[in-house]
This record gives C-alpha cells, sequence and structure tokens, in this order.
C-alpha cells in the first residue's frame, strides 16, 4: 500500500499542486469575489475564510486517505486476482496430475494384459508343443503295432504254409497208408496162409513203422 507523503497534500506554497493548495487556490479565489460583492465583511471574511481552510485540509486528508483505499484495494483485488490464478492453476496441476495418474494406471494395466496375453501365448505354444509331442508319439506307437500287426500277419501266413504242408503230407500218408492196407486186405484174402505178402516199392514195406509216423506226425501218443 502506498504511504501518504505531505506534498501530495501541500507543497507549502500559495501556487502549490497539493490537494490543499488546489482547494485552497479555490476558495480563496470564491471569498475574495464574494468579498468584492460586498457580502462577507470586516471580521466575518476571517471566520469563514479560517473555516474554508479547515475544510480545505480536511478534503485534501479525506482524498489522500481515499487514494490509498484506493490503492489498497485495487492492490487487494490484484491479490484476490493472483490468488484466483494461483488456485485455478492448482486446479490445473491437479487436474495434470489425475490425467497422468490415470495415463500410468491405464499404462501399467496395458503392460500386466500384455504380460498376461504373452504368458497365455506362451501357455498355448507349450500346449500346442505337447500336443505334437503325443501326436508324434501316437504315430510312432501306431506304426509299430503296424509293423506288429503285419509281423503277426506274416507269421500266421508262415505258420498257415506250414500247416498246409504238414497238411499235404499227412494226406499223402494217409492215403499211401490206405493204398498198402488195400493191397494187403486183397492179398490176404487172396491166400490167407501166406506169411508175407509182396509190397510195391512206392510204399513203406512195414506196416507198423508207417503207422507209427502217422501217429508221430498228427501229433498223437502211441498206446
Amino acid at each position: 500500500m502506498a504511504q501518504i507523503l505531505i506534498t501530495e497534500l501541500t507543497q507549502g506554497t500559495v501556487e502549490g499542486t497539493g490537494y490543499f493548495d488546489e482547494l485552497m487556490k479555490a476558495v480563496t479565489a470564491h471569498l475574495e469575489l464574494q468579498h468584492k460583492l460586498g457580502r462577507i465583511k470586516g471580521a466575518d471574511y476571517s471566520t469563514v475564510y479560517l473555516g474554508a481552510m479547515q475544510w480545505a485540509m480536511q478534503q485534501a486528508v479525506a482524498f489522500a486517505l481515499g487514494r490509498q483505499q484506493a490503492d489498497k484495494q485495487a492492490e487487494l483485488l490484484a491479490a484476490q486476482e493472483l490468488k484466483t490464478d494461483a488456485e485455478k492453476l492448482l486446479v490445473d496441476a491437479q487436474e495434470l496430475k489425475t490425467d497422468a495418474e490415470t495415463l500410468l494406471v491405464g499404462s501399467q494395466k496395458a503392460l500386466v494384459d500384455q504380460q498376461k496375453l504373452t504368458e497365455v501365448e506362451r501357455t498355448a505354444l507349450t500346449t500346442a508343443q505337447e500336443l505334437k509331442t503325443d501326436a508324434e508319439t501316437a504315430l510312432l506307437v501306431q506304426k509299430e503295432l503296424t509293423e506288429d500287426e503285419q509281423t503277426i500277419l506274416v507269421q500266421k501266413q508262415q505258420d498257415l504254409y506250414v500247416k498246409q504242408t504238414d497238411g499235404f503230407d499227412r494226406d499223402a500218408e494217409q492215403k499211401s497208408l490206405k493204398l498198402w492196407t488195400d493191397v494187403w486186405s486183397i492179398a490176404r484174402s487172396t491166400d490167407p496162409d501166406a506169411a508175407s505178402v509182396a509190397m510195391p516199392t512206392t510204399i513203406p514195406t512195414n506196416l507198423g513203422t508207417l503207422l507209427d509216423e502217422i501217429i508221430t506226425n498228427a501229433g498223437l501218443s502211441a498206446p
């Protein structure tokens, strides 16, 4: 707040420019005019002049105080405006802080989501690799089973061929035995007392031996 200087009230001269000086110029001019017109006479002039002087001083002080009060109010208004601006800046700063925190939270959430997505992708990749491994293992097992089945099929075919061959041999032996017994029966019926009968050279000459071979090849045991 500006201080009141004495020079603002009066510069100590009749021609001064202070508030009191300017008011006294006007008062003096009016009093001289009234004195010339005879309206103020003798001792009344000094009384009126003294009262006018007091009034002028009071008004000058009031003007000075008013200016000081106006300056004070202007300073207060400026301070309030500065306070308002400061509060607005504070609000703006808080809003910026809030926005920054919101962005930070959003960034952190995005980072967490990205990390979760990465983990899901890793899990999916691991699962896919495990499924691929399981599929490859299943394929190998299926391949081994197929090979085993083929081996078993070949073995069964070989066994079938062996059984067929044995069957042919047994059939030949049985046919040979039947031929021999037929010949022997005919010979014995022709000469029951003959000690022996000549056998064909294409079949065994010993019936017991032939019977033993047939029993053994058939997988039976002799009585």
